[in-house]
C-alpha cells in the first residue's frame, strides 16, 4: 500500500476544496465590504470630530479679542 495520493484522491480533494471555497467566498467578500465600510465611518467621524474641535478654538480665539 503506497503512501502517496492518488490521481482519484487528488481530483476529490480539489472538487472538495472548490465547493468549500465557492461556499465561503460570499460571506468573506461581505465581512470585507462591511469591515470596510466600518472603517471608512470611523474614518468621517473622527475627521468631523476635529473639525469641529477646530471650530471652537477658532470661536474662542474670536470671544476673547479685547479692543484697546
Amino acid at each position: 500500500m503506497s503512501k502517496a495520493f492518488t490521481l482519484f484522491e487528488l481530483i476529490i480533494s480539489l472538487i472538495l476544496f472548490t465547493f468549500i471555497t465557492s461556499l465561503l467566498s460570499k460571506p468573506l467578500m461581505d465581512f470585507y465590504h462591511l469591515n470596510f465600510t466600518a472603517l471608512h465611518t470611523n474614518n468621517l467621524i473622527t475627521q468631523a470630530h476635529l473639525n469641529l474641535l477646530k471650530i471652537e478654538k477658532l470661536i474662542q480665539n474670536c470671544i476673547n479679542i479685547t479692543f484697546s
